[in-house]
This record gives structure tokens, C-alpha cells and sequence, in this order.
């Protein structure tokens, strides 16, 4: 959708979430266009009912939420051999692996300074010693 509320498909899939009408309506959406709160519900319930159905296989979700869950299931619990699928899947993957792994800042260790005859300073510099 790129984050538009009003985006639309190829293939009918409506809203922030690309929810095809019919899926919409079994989670009592009747319009996945009018309210992006309510295509947003839609979707995320889906999601949520995929992850049960296909056990928490990610790659498996991903694709069903792609390609239909049928179509999953047709090609024996497989990522289906559609160009758009197998785009899709490792890419939603990267994304989620970046999101949920931000990056570590790496950051200079600070010196620290001990006065003269502490525990941990150094006798003459006053330096910390390892």
C-alpha cells in the first residue's frame, strides 16, 4: 500500500493493509476502503489467525497473507512458486529482522578519572587500571 489508506491493487486488495474484500468481510469489515482503523483490524486479525493455522512459520504467514492461504496449502505447506510471493516474503523478512534488530551504536568507551589513592586509580596517574 506504501502507506496509503486509499491504495488499491491489481487484484482488488483494498487499504493500508491490502485486505481483499472477502477477507475483510469474514472478520465483519463490509468496507476495508471506508475507515483505515477498520482495514487495519481486518489485517491484523488475519495475521493473527494465519500464525495459528500455519504454526508461527513466518515464511508460511507471510506468503498465505501473499498469495491466499489456499494456495499455501495447495503446494504443500510450501512458500507458493509465484514471482510476487517469492518476492514478497524475503522482503517483509528483512524488513521485520531490521525492525525488531536495530543496529548497535557503537560508542567510545569513556576514561575515567580516580583521585590518587583510591581502590581502582593508579598510584601515580590517577588513571584507571584494568
Amino acid at each position: 500500500s506504501g502507506y496509503n489508506p486509499a491504495a488499491r491493487s491489481h487484484k482488488g486488495a483494498i487499504g493500508l493493509m491490502q485486505v481483499m474484500p472477502d477477507t475483510a468481510l469474514r472478520y465483519g469489515v463490509k468496507d476495508p476502503a471506508k475507515s483505515p482503523e477498520a482495514n487495519l483490524k481486518a489485517g491484523t486479525r488475519y495475521l493473527k489467525d494465519l500464525m495459528q493455522q500455519f504454526g508461527d512459520r513466518l515464511e508460511l504467514v507471510l506468503a498465505a497473507y501473499n498469495a491466499g492461504e489456499n494456495a499455501v496449502l495447495r503446494h504443500g505447506g510450501r512458500i507458493p512458486p509465484y514471482r510476487e510471493t517469492e518476492r514478497y516474503v524475503p522482503a517483509v523478512l528483512a524488513k521485520y529482522r531490521e525492525l525488531q534488530e536495530p543496529p548497535v551504536a557503537v560508542t567510545s568507551v569513556p576514561r575515567f578519572e580516580y583521585l590518587y589513592g583510591t581502590r581502582l586509580g593508579h598510584p601515580r596517574t590517577g588513571s584507571f587500571v584494568d
